[in-house]
């Protein structure tokens, strides 16, 4: 299932069985996989968790899941099934010092994610808009040590419209190292225009694979590592 923009209302289901989509994105040469329990995100905890232990056991590949990860709990049970990388969203904006905490405990096994709108940044599925600007998170996000940073365009996202430079170069050097790219991809250009950028280490890609104006050989690509 795809969302536009993030929002509820601009559902497009895709695929029946995630699994299946996992597994043919590992087998084209995917280095990892993006996952977003959508549900969660709306709900505040993780609901799909048996679903992705899953992908887990079927892709093979680290499997980096976001979406309702806010309590403690919530991310060892991540981890529990498999998973790579929790990627924290909503706790980390509004508690930064619970990214600290969760630092403390899982180190390098934990990002964060940026949905910026305009000039804010979103919580709680991106439907509430927070009291933080893009730079002003990146900035206090980057005095916890934290080093794993997903900048998401959230105008951009589904929409194919290509990635928003200038806020990921603005993230980037607030953050003060380089940021993985979320949001308009929707060819080779724009990830060409990407791996040429210093401010971008990485590109998460989804719909311009549903809607097929990107192909599963692009991960044969140098650099192309994402799904």
């Amino acid at each position: 299932m795809r969302l536009r923009q993030g929002e509820a209302h601009r559902e497009t289901r895709y695929s029946d069985d995630p699994v299946q989509v996992a597994r043919q994105f590992a087998e084209a040469g995917a280095r990892a996989l993006h996952v977003v329990d959508l549900d969660g995100a709306f709900s505040g905890s993780p609901i799909h968790l048996p679903l992705v232990a899953r992908i887990c056991r079927v892709a093979g590949i680290p499997v980096r899941l976001g979406g309702g990860l806010r309590r403690s709990e919530d991310i060892e049970a991540a981890f529990s099934s498999g998973v790579s990388v929790a990627i924290l969203g909503t706790s980390a904006i509004e508690d930064p010092s619970s990214v600290e905490q969760a630092l403390a405990r899982f180190g390098k096994r934990l990002a964060v994610s940026l949905d910026v709108r305009g000039d804010s940044v979103r919580t709680r599925g991106w439907v509430e808009q927070s009291a933080f600007t893009p730079i002003q998170a990146a900035t206090r996000l980057a005095k916890t040590g934290l080093e794993d940073l997903i900048v998401t365009a959230v105008a951009r996202d589904g929409e194919l419209s290509g990635p928003d430079l200038g806020l990921l170069r603005r993230a980037a050097t607030a953050f003060g190292r380089p940021v993985i790219a979320a949001g308009g991809v929707a060819a080779v250009k724009d990830l060409e225009v990407l791996e040429a950028e210093p401010a971008v280490r990485g590109a998460v890609v989804g719909k311009a694979f549903y809607e097929g104006t990107l192909t599963l050989s692009v991960f044969g690509r140098a650099g192309s590592d994402e799904g």
